[in-house]
């Protein structure tokens, strides 16, 4: 009977440690891969809240001045006419 014997030549011991480092490297790539799908997860929240928050600010800031810059351009032409007239009475109580 014959009986193998387990002898291992530098070149077989170079193949495993290659494999094995291999393997690990290949482990260590998949835990990067994860992480940087849960990063861009994390990043597309805070994306999406971030413009809820600024359609939120252009509703609380935005509208209103333009609702008082509209009101504004209405009113300017009726205050300018009142403000003419009464520096016009002034000039003429001055005259008399």
């Amino acid at each position: 009977m014959t009986y193998l014997a387990a002898t291992f030549t530098s070149q077989d011991i170079l193949f495993l440690s290659l494999a094995l480092g291999a393997i690990i490297l290949v482990i260590v790539i998949a835990v990067a891969i994860i992480n940087l799908v849960m990063l861009i997860r994390d990043i597309r929240k805070v994306s999406s809240t971030v413009g809820d928050i600024t359609s939120k600010v252009h509703s609380v800031v935005i509208t209103p001045v333009s609702i008082v810059s509209g009101i504004v351009e209405k009113v300017g032409p009726i205050v300018e006419g009142f403000v003419a007239r009464k520096m016009e009475k002034m000039t003429e109580e001055e005259e008399d």
